[in-house]
């Protein structure tokens, strides 16, 4: 009898050192997750390390280019005022070229773009075009025969002066637009007259030439 109870203790003694060795323990078993989370954790560092490098190479090649100076040419059928002009951009990173345009044409570093009046007291296009470095247009339809167009003094705005008759007298009507070609100001003027107004807190004024 004593000999088979020893026997049954020792064969329960094994049976539970080896059913501990089996069954890890709660420290075991957080060391082992943590381990296998590693791999998992390295992976994703180097996903965000490839994002961050393809970030980088886009914003280089899209990286601000800056219009330098422009060169013009005009193109006209032999033996008449039949003209068009083409304008050659010079920027930091290109050089572009833009046909079939008419001048004159005035550069607003400011803006970063080209302002093309789209013709003049003699001859026009039907609309005027702020060029982007990109050789992007916006246009800006005439709506008369032109008296004078140009820059403020800051280059920050364009406009475009036409010639108009209010009450039987022959009058400017003057029309400025912003960088986006939207129209922030307009009026009627006297010919031989600055026209002053204020955009955005600032004061500005154009002046109207004499009757062309």
């Amino acid at each position: 009898f004593l000999q088979r109870t020893f026997t049954s203790l020792v064969h329960a003694h094994a049976g539970r050192t080896q059913f501990n060795q089996r069954q890890p323990t709660k420290k075991t078993w957080a060391w082992t997750r943590k381990k296998a989370a590693r791999p998992l954790l390295l992976g994703v560092m180097v996903s965000n390390m490839r994002i961050s490098l393809i970030l980088l190479v886009f914003l280089s090649l899209t990286a601000f280019s800056e219009i330098i100076d422009f060169s013009t040419k005009e193109i006209c059928v032999p033996e008449t005022d039949d003209c068009i002009s083409e304008i050659t951009i010079i920027s930091s990173s290109s050089t572009r070229i833009i046909e079939n345009l008419m001048g004159p044409f005035y550069l607003s570093k400011e803006n970063n773009q080209v302002f093309d009046c789209g013709g003049s007291v003699l001859r026009r296009m039907d609309s005027a075009n702020i060029i982007e470095e990109s050789g992007a247009k916006r246009k800006i339809k005439h709506t008369g025969s032109i008296v004078d167009c140009g820059l403020t003094k800051d280059s920050t705005l364009y406009w475009v002066a036409y010639e108009t008759v209010s009450n039987g007298k022959w009058q400017a009507k003057l029309f400025v637009l912003d960088k986006f070609g939207q129209e922030i100001h307009s009026t009627n003027a006297d010919f031989e007259s600055i026209v002053e107004f204020e955009y955005k807190g600032f004061k500005y004024n154009v002046p109207i030439p004499e009757i062309p």
